[in-house]
C-alpha cells in the first residue's frame, strides 16, 4: 500500500500554489489527503479565505480533513505520520504554528516539504524562529529567487533561520502555480480588457507611519460603504469603523503633510483610476478593476471601471484573476505578485512604482527593486513607471506602444518563473520525490 501526501492549507488562495502539485499527484495515482485548518481569529480581516470556503472541482476526487485548532491538525499528523510519506506546506515549522519538541521534529524529518511562493517564506524565516532539526525539503521558484533569498537573509535577518543551516535540501522546479491546465499556450484572447489591480490599503500592516497610504488611497475611502456591501457587516460597525477612519486617516494626513502633499493633492488612486480609464477609452478596451476584499478600496472605482470584480478567492485552479487575466491585453498593478502569473499567460503587464515613504522597513524595500532588467521593470515584457511618468504619459500611449517581445519573454520566464512550458510544475516536483513515493 503507497502511503500518502499529505497537504496542508490556512487559506484558499494559498490552494493555488498547491493545485499543480496536487493534480499531478492525483494523475500519478499517489493518494492524497488535503488537511484545511481554519483561521481560529473570527475577527481576522482574511477571515474570507477561510479554506472550507474552497471550491475546485479537483476536490471532489480528493479525501479532505478539517480543523480548527492547530494542535488537533498536529496532532493528527503525529497518529497517522507512519502512513504518510510527504506533508506539504507553504511554511516552515515555526513555535509560532506548531508545539516544536523532538520527537515531532524526528517524526516529520526528510517528510516536510515547503513550496516556495514568493517573498512570504523569506518574511517568515525573518519573523519566526524556523532553526529545528528536521531536514525539510524546499521547492523554490528559479536560482535567481533562492539566491535573492539567502542573500536579504544574510542583511536583514540577525539570526539563525532553517536557511543558515545544512538541514534543508533546495530543489529548483519553476513557479509553483504553472500548470498546462489553467496557462494554455494556446489560449485566444476573448476579450480586449485591461485589469487594475489596485494599490493595497489597510492601517493594520503598519506599525507606525501609513502617510502615503492615508493621501494616495485612504481619503477617498468609505468604510461604512465598504464593509457594509462587501463584509455584510452591521450598520454600528461599520459606522465605528468609519468614524475611526476618519479620524486616524486625517491625523496622519496632517502629521506628514509636508512630505505626501504631492500624493494628496495630485499622485493618487483617484488620478490613476482616471489616466488609465481615459487610455481605455482611446484603446477600446474594457476597464476591469479587481481589488481583493481584505483591502478596502474607493467607491469612485464604480464610477471609471467597465467592470468590477468582487472576489472572496473561494474559486481555484483556475482562479477568478487567472481567469480574467487570461482574457485580457493588459494587467496593471503596484509590485502586484500577479506579474508572474501575467507573464505565464504571455501578456502585458504595467508596474506603477510604489515610492520608497510607503515602505515601512528597509527590509520590505529591498525585496522589491525598479532597476532595468528586475522582475518590476524588464524591457518589452514589464513596463515600469512612476506615478508622475504614469499620470503624464499613460493615456497618452496607443496600445500598439505596448508590445511583449518574444525573446524577451522567453528571457523572463526563465528567469523569473523557471517553467518549461511541456511540463508542469507538478511534474516536476514529482519526478524529484517519486522514488519515495512507495
Amino acid at each position: 500500500m503507497k502511503k500518502k501526501a499529505v497537504f496542508i492549507i490556512y487559506r484558499t488562495n494559498e490552494f493555488k500554489y498547491l493545485s499543480s502539485t496536487i493534480d499531478t499527484f492525483y494523475k500519478k495515482k499517489i493518494p492524497i489527503e488535503i488537511l484545511f485548518l481554519s483561521n481560529e481569529d473570527k475577527n481576522s480581516f482574511k477571515y474570507y479565505l477561510d479554506p472550507k470556503r474552497l471550491k475546485s472541482s479537483i476536490l471532489k476526487k480528493i479525501k479532505r480533513v478539517y480543523f480548527t485548532k492547530s494542535i488537533k491538525l498536529q496532532n493528527y499528523i503525529i497518529k497517522n505520520i507512519k502512513n504518510i510519506s510527504f506533508i506539504f506546506s507553504l511554511v516552515f515549522i515555526s513555535e509560532n504554528r506548531f508545539l516544536i519538541d523532538k520527537k515531532f521534529l524526528n517524526l516529520i524529518k526528510n517528510k516536510w516539504c515547503v513550496i516556495n511562493h514568493g517573498t512570504d517564506n523569506f518574511a517568515q524565516l525573518k519573523d519566526e524562529k524556523t532553526d529545528f532539526d528536521y531536514n525539510p525539503f524546499f521547492f523554490a521558484d528559479t536560482n535567481y529567487y533562492l539566491n535573492f533569498g539567502k542573500k536579504w537573509l544574510k542583511k536583514f535577518v540577525n539570526k539563525r533561520t532553517i536557511f543558515s543551516t545544512k538541514k534543508i535540501k533546495f530543489k529548483i522546479v519553476g513557479n509553483s502555480m504553472y500548470s498546462k491546465k489553467i496557462f494554455k499556450k494556446d489560449f485566444k484572447s476573448k476579450s480586449d480588457s485591461l485589469i487594475y489591480l489596485p494599490y493595497p490599503y489597510l492601517k493594520e500592516r503598519y506599525n507606525a507611519d501609513f502617510s502615503f497610504q492615508a493621501a494616495f488611497v485612504g481619503r477617498f475611502i468609505d468604510m461604512y460603504y465598504f464593509y457594509r456591501k462587501y463584509h455584510k457587516a452591521s450598520i454600528f460597525y461599520s459606522i465605528s469603523k468609519q468614524i475611526i477612519h476618519i479620524l486616524s486617516n486625517t491625523y496622519e494626513i496632517l502629521k506628514n503633510f509636508t512630505l505626501i502633499k504631492k500624493y494628496y493633492y495630485f499622485e493618487n488612486e483617484y488620478q490613476i483610476v482616471k489616466t488609465i480609464s481615459n487610455f481605455c477609452k482611446k484603446n477600446n478596451l474594457k476597464f476591469v478593476i479587481k481589488p481583493r476584499l481584505k483591502f478596502p478600496f474607493p467607491k469612485l472605482y464604480y464610477k471609471y471601471a467597465d467592470k468590477i470584480i468582487n472576489d472572496d478567492e473561494s474559486k481555484q485552479f483556475p482562479s477568478l484573476l487567472q481567469q480574467e487575466i487570461a482574457k485580457s491585453k493588459i494587467v496593471i498593478g503596484h509590485n502586484s505578485s500577479a506579474i508572474y502569473e501575467t507573464a505565464m499567460f504571455k501578456k502585458i503587464s504595467i508596474n506603477i512604482e510604489v515610492p520608497k515613504i510607503a515602505f515601512h522597513s528597509k527590509s520590505s524595500k529591498a525585496l522589491f527593486t525598479f532597476l532595468p532588467n528586475s522582475e518590476w521593470n524588464f524591457s518589452k515584457v514589464v513596463y515600469n513607471f512612476k506615478i508622475k511618468e504614469f499620470l503624464d504619459k499613460f493615456d497618452k500611449l496607443n496600445i500598439k506602444n505596448l508590445e511583449i517581445d518574444n525573446n524577451q519573454h522567453k528571457k523572463y520566464i526563465s528567469k523569473f518563473c523557471g517553467i518549461s512550458e511541456n511540463q508542469d510544475t507538478g511534474e516536476k516536483i514529482y519526478n524529484e520525490m517519486k522514488n519515495y513515493l512507495k
